[in-house]
């Protein structure tokens, strides 16, 4: 016998892991996720979780958490990707969430001069106590204060190591408002594991963990590459501003994954958050993709294609002379796995060969 239940809405009766998904989810600022931005949800709450064998079902099992919740809803089941298995919603819906305090001038609060604008701005119930945790800290010399990680000056501030970070995307960090430099804090992001290569000042940054060993043992000692990074699939978005801690510092950065849609949505994203952050572009190993294509076969069995005018996007990023023959893999449904470029091939081009495809544009 089926039992009727309450709708679940509080989010004290999510898993950690859920509440954390749900967040992440509702900062995008958006009410339908398509499942990439669920995935890039996935591995914040998961970091390993890119190289996770069981990560779609632990992504199926926050959704269906979420949405016997409330939090979200799931799509008909014509709008699921079915393979592999099990099949994961291509997006999913929240709910309109009503601000649960009206919008108010903050006006009756004297505010450090670092804060004049809050006094006339709109401001919500949360947002203005957050900013009175800030006023409180510049009128105590917090200006003052040594830059401290982000989630320690968050504990201070909101008893939340990580609101802080969720408040970066909001209207407080518009220009002329808040900062990083105002607040005392720096960024910290999760290191993700690098080899050293030689003395220049090039990363090449590699999606998957066989062909970053391969690649690793295969580079020449006196090249340009200096550092080789695993960048382990959507976990490099979220991680790529770890590049600024590397000493000496790199002056390029070169991505190589694998020829299919989340294997170039990866450096889109990395990309953008790199150039956000001051790093160096994420540009393409243009000569290692021309191998590929040259080297690699297609998978045998095609999955989901990729719309056309998804494809060109796609494909933007790549060179001109890669991206016909790219799209040509796309919009078959089919992909080509960088693992393509081994051991035997790199045996037979060398080690200086591959050190000039590293950076060839």
């Amino acid at each position: 016998m089926q039992s009727s239940r309450e709708p679940a809405n509080e989010q004290a009766d999510l898993s950690a892991p859920a509440h954390d998904f749900e967040a992440y989810l509702h900062s995008q600022r958006r009410r339908r996720i398509p499942l990439p931005l669920l995935w890039e949800a996935f591995v914040t709450v998961y970091p390993s979780g890119a190289t996770d064998p069981d990560k779609r079902e632990r992504l199926l099992g926050l959704l269906r958490e979420l949405a016997d919740a409330n939090q979200l809803a799931l799509p008909a089941r014509r709008s699921w990707e079915r393979f592999p298995a099990p099949a994961l919603p291509r997006f999913v819906t929240l709910p309109a969430r009503p601000p649960q305090h009206p919008r108010t001038r903050a006006l009756d609060v004297a505010w450090h001069p670092d804060l004049a604008w809050a006094a006339t701005a709109h401001i919500d119930h949360d947002h203005r106590r957050f900013l009175e945790q800030v006023n409180l800290f510049l009128a105590k010399g917090g200006a003052d204060r040594k830059v401290v990680p982000i989630r320690e000056r968050s504990l201070e501030f909101c008893g939340d190591e990580k609101c802080l970070e969720r408040l970066l995307g909001t209207a407080l960090f518009a220009p002329g408002r808040l900062t990083l430099e105002l607040l005392r804090v720096e960024r910290v992001f999760d290191p993700f594991a690098i080899t050293r290569i030689g003395a220049g000042s090039l990363l090449l940054v590699v999606e998957n963990a066989t062909t970053y060993r391969t690649l690793c043992r295969h580079l020449s000692r006196k090249g340009k590459t200096s550092v080789v990074g695993f960048g382990g699939g959507w976990q490099l978005p979220s991680r790529i501003g770890f590049a600024a801690d590397l000493d000496p510092p790199v002056t390029r950065i070169r991505y190589f994954g694998d020829l299919d849609q989340g294997g170039l949505r990866i450096p889109l994203k990395a990309d953008a958050q790199a150039r956000t952050l001051g790093l160096p572009p994420v540009h393409p190993a243009a000569g290692l993709y021309r191998l590929l294509l040259q080297h690699g076969k297609p998978s045998p069995r095609p999955t989901r294609a990729v719309p056309p005018s998804a494809a060109h996007d796609l494909v933007s990023w790549l060179p001109t002379d890669l991206r016909t023959p790219t799209i040509d893999l796309l919009t078959s449904g089919r992909r080509i796995a960088q693992e393509w470029i081994g051991t035997d091939l790199l045996d037979r081009i060398g080690a200086h060969q591959l050190d000039r495809l590293v950076e060839e544009e």
